[in-house]
């Protein structure tokens, strides 16, 4: 009982290459990378090429998350500098899907990850390179931005009541930070 032929992990990304919610799993399903497979959780065996995907970005897909909240809504992240939020239909994708229902910029960096805030829906983080990003989905507009990292950021986790956040660089440090504050309460050195 699984899904044959993917190419889940074939690229250098700091993110998720499969992510699942309740309903949905959603894989690269290309070798390029910019295309993903949305498939219902219990479904398994080998995929046609010519089955419908989500047509995500121009480039690869560096990270992908489904909502918390919502097991229809993924986001996803890209080297073509672009931020989406999709909705997936109820009944999953009987055709490709082209449009987005948001998208955000990140001016020409790519993104390195998304992710979902653990305890407040709609809203969602972005890193690109240096930078943390924190959307606000219903806005549709940046809320917090912070480009204080000297290196590039390679992991972003969130305390489970949401009140704090942590970032991991390649600067081998430590960051925490209240979201409300776009600098950082603590640095430490990650050994």
């Amino acid at each position: 009982m699984c899904v044959r032929d993917i190419v889940v992990g074939s690229y250098q990304t700091y993110g998720n290459n499969i992510t699942a919610s309740a309903k949905f799993m959603a894989f690269p399903f290309e070798h390029n990378g910019s295309s993903l497979a949305v498939l219902p959780i219990d479904d398994y065996g080998r995929k046609p090429k010519t089955m419908p995907l989500l047509h995500a970005h121009t480039d690869t897909v560096t990270d992908l998350e489904f909502s918390p909240f919502h097991d229809s809504l993924l986001a996803t992240a890209s080297q073509d500098s672009l931020v989406k939020i999709w909705h997936i239909p109820e009944e999953g994708l009987k055709e490709s899907l082209l449009n987005a229902e948001c998208t955000f910029s990140l001016k020409q960096k790519r993104v390195e990850s998304v992710g979902f805030h653990p305890t407040a829906d709609c809203l969602l983080y972005s890193t690109a390179s240096n930078n943390i990003t924190l959307w606000d989905l219903v806005e549709q507009k940046e809320m917090f931005s912070n480009s204080d990292h000297p290196d590039t950021i390679q992991s972003l986790s969130w305390k489970n009541d949401g009140s704090l956040m942590a970032t991991n660089s390649k600067d081998k440090m430590v960051r925490i930070f209240d979201p409300r504050d776009p600098r950082p309460i603590t640095i430490a050195a990650n050994t």
